[in-house]
């Protein structure tokens, strides 16, 4: 199930355009077991604090997408001093990729922050759409780790077969129109 509860206008949704779709990231939420329903409303508590984090959309344990963030707004999900080597080649050293990146978080069970199938099915379909929506190929794919160094997404970083299994159900996929 897909539902649309747009965080209010705050510190982490401050309504900035985005300027380009050019790629999406995949996130997990820092605590096992938390729901996306939480994890909204942690990013809206800790604006009060103006201590960053939103995300465009977040899988939860069920499956369910909530979308907290339009497409079409920035996003505070790859914010960093320093981003990676990866990031500074592909769109330059003064880039700023949260003005272009699709932020997605998961829920988790456990500390491994395995996803279910479903909720891999989930991704794979979420990210299918926005790379026929956006012009995109699982080539514009990432974790969190490709842009920032960060061990996010950790089950993913932990197994990368993995992640390329999901890429390639992703391709195969937008290519099957």
């Amino acid at each position: 199930m897909y539902k649309s509860e747009l965080m209010p206008y705050c510190y982490n949704r401050p309504g900035k355009p985005l300027k380009a779709v050019k790629g999406i990231v995949v996130h997990y939420v820092c605590a096992a077991g938390g729901k996306a329903a939480t994890v909204r409303n942690n990013f809206i508590k800790n604006s009060a604090v103006k201590k960053d984090g939103s995300c465009h959309d977040i899988i939860d344990l069920n499956g369910d997408i909530l979308h907290i963030i339009p497409y079409n707004e920035i996003a505070y999900h790859v914010g960093a001093k320093k981003y990676t080597d990866f990031v500074r080649k592909k769109w330059g050293k003064n880039a700023y990729p949260n003005s272009f990146l699709i932020g997605i978080e998961m829920c988790h069970y456990d500390v491994s922050a395995k996803p279910t199938e479903h909720q891999k099915q989930v991704l794979i379909d979420l990210c299918t759409d926005l790379c026929r929506s956006y012009h995109l190929t699982e080539q514009d794919i990432y974790l969190h780790n490709d842009i920032t160094g960060k061990w996010c997404h950790k089950y993913y970083c932990d197994n990368p077969p993995e992640w390329w299994k999901v890429k390639a159900k992703i391709k195969e996929r937008i290519e099957k129109i």
